[in-house]
């Protein structure tokens, strides 16, 4: 009887240890920044210091997400998903949704593999197209433009009527080449339309949506498959192009008909810090005060990358690029920087975690 109550003793003791050792870990929310590297800034990001993480929990793995009248709709990888301020669920829906687009402040397009959708400010959801949809945004004459993504048609944009909801073809026939889906688009200051596409080219319209241009310099674009990993950012009469396939990295700036090298991350001038910053997979571009922060995942997680790309000085100086683990973020694995309704940034870590940067 002793040895048996010795031996319950024993692993009573044990066990709390063990979930005492668990616990420790788990409660180790914030993790270490690497502050010994020069290039590595460890300040807050935007030069913020007031972070506060967003306490809803979403079930499955974040992969889009909006603030649209006071609630937050995430994109899953499994359905969408509408949370109040206070956590709640307002909304579930099994939909493989692609991309949002706040048409205004009543209501909120839903770009999805299944169709158009639209959340009214009831935080209504009605389907309004049975055109499958991948990205959608509003020119600068106002019309509702979106592309598809898949299909015979993928290298078209197209128009939504956001009244009767009607779809139309919005560019004019052309001759596609192989593999030309348009996936990412944005506008020029001139109206011209800059779209991705799968073969690796890069397609400019006009506003009236007629083909002018085709961009697709090997030696700048490099063994490209695709530029789904790349990033187009209008700036002022210019287009900044984050571009990134595999191990193959640079930043262009588009400026006065030049497509100019920022900076080339393959000219064989390799350090740790070039290596370091080519490595991950990027996941969203965003711009403010004349620079681009560029999130990044996997290989390492190594938080936010940084290129002053308003300076006259090409190609960018060592100091105008940069890495940034901003030590209030709950990981350096970043997915997504979402500028909010009401210009709030929104920071998305781990595929689970919001944090509000409050500047």
């Amino acid at each position: 009887m002793k040895i048996k109550t010795t031996f319950q003793y024993l692993l009573f003791f044990s066990t709390i240890l063990i979930l005492s050792s668990c616990s420790s870990d788990d409660d180790e929310t914030i993790p270490p920044v690497d502050n010994s590297k020069p290039y590595i800034s460890t300040d807050g990001i935007f030069g913020c210091t007031n972070h506060k993480n967003i306490d809803i929990s979403v079930d499955g793995n974040i992969k889009e997400f909006i603030e649209f009248n006071g609630a937050f709709v995430f994109a899953t990888f499994d359905d969408l998903q509408i949370k109040n301020a206070n956590g709640g669920s307002e909304l579930e829906e099994d939909l493989n949704v692609n991309s949002f687009y706040r048409h205004d402040n009543n209501n909120l397009f839903i770009c999805a593999t299944e169709g158009i959708y639209q959340l009214n400010e009831n935080l209504i959801l009605k389907k309004r197209s049975e055109q499958l949809c991948r990205i959608m945004k509003i020119n600068p004459e106002g019309k509702v433009l979106f592309t598809t993504g898949l299909g015979a048609n993928s290298h078209h944009l197209y128009e939504l009527n956001p009244i009767d909801y009607s779809t139309s073809r919005f560019t004019e026939i052309y001759n596609p080449s192989d593999c030309v889906s348009l996936g990412q688009f944005e506008f020029m200051a001139n109206g011209n339309i800059w779209s991705t596409t799968c073969a690796g080219r890069i397609l400019i319209f006009s506003s009236t949506g007629e083909k002018i241009n085709e961009i697709t310099n090997q030696n700048l674009f490099a063994n490209s498959a695709g530029l789904s990993n790349s990033y187009l950012i209008p700036f002022e009469e210019s287009m900044i192009i984050i571009y990134k396939n595999g191990p193959t990295y640079k930043v262009l700036k588009y400026v006065e008909e030049n497509l100019i090298v920022l900076k080339d991350f393959n000219d064989g001038n390799e350090s740790e810090k070039v290596t370091l910053m080519r490595q991950p997979t990027l996941t969203d571009a965003y711009l403010r005060d004349d620079i681009v922060y560029v999130s990044t995942t996997f290989a390492g997680c190594n938080g936010i990358q940084a290129f002053k790309v308003q300076k006259n000085i090409l190609p960018l100086e060592e100091q105008d690029y940069y890495m940034i683990q901003d030590p209030s973020l709950p990981s350096q694995c970043v997915d997504r920087i979402i500028e909010s309704e009401n210009g709030d940034i929104y920071i998305l870590t781990g595929q689970s975690t919001l944090t509000l940067v409050n500047c």
